[in-house]
């Protein structure tokens, strides 16, 4: 009997487990090459685990190109003072994050800028100077 009750017990973890799995962002992107993309904001997926924007982006052929950017989770995002209804579909923007370690059209974001109003959000707390101002996150080597 204390077999069958290990084996299902067994059975159960390794059916929850792939349930738990969450990947460490580093393993897609590098924190240590940035990019920048500017488009229109096509669509957002304000869900667990990561926050998506998707980003129509003009490329060097004039061809749209869909972005599949990544912020932290909902709660990080939140906490750092905006929503899903901040940067609405249809808004001209320039984000600028992490880059793909295999060059896909994917970006960890880390600032988003509206190019219209100028207002500049951040996807998580960011570290700041002495002044209490956002450190450069484009000027990481």
């Amino acid at each position: 009997m204390k077999r069958k009750v290990a084996l299902v017990l067994l059975l159960g973890l390794l059916g929850v487990s792939p349930l738990l799995a969450h990947h460490s962002v580093y393993a897609e992107f590098n924190p240590l090459k940035q990019n920048t993309i500017e488009g229109v904001m096509h669509d957002i997926w304000f869900k667990s685990p990561h926050v998506r924007f998707y980003v129509a982006v003009e490329d060097g052929n004039g061809e749209q190109v869909i972005w599949d950017t990544h912020a932290h989770t909902p709660g990080t995002t939140r906490n750092a003072g905006w929503d899903e209804d901040t940067v609405p579909v249809g808004t001209r923007i320039r984000m600028t994050g992490d880059a793909t370690r295999d060059g896909s059209a994917k970006l960890f974001v880390r600032k988003v800028e509206l190019l219209d109003t100028g207002e500049v959000y951040y996807t998580s707390l960011v570290p700041r100077d002495s002044q209490g101002n956002p450190l450069d996150l484009e000027g990481r080597e």
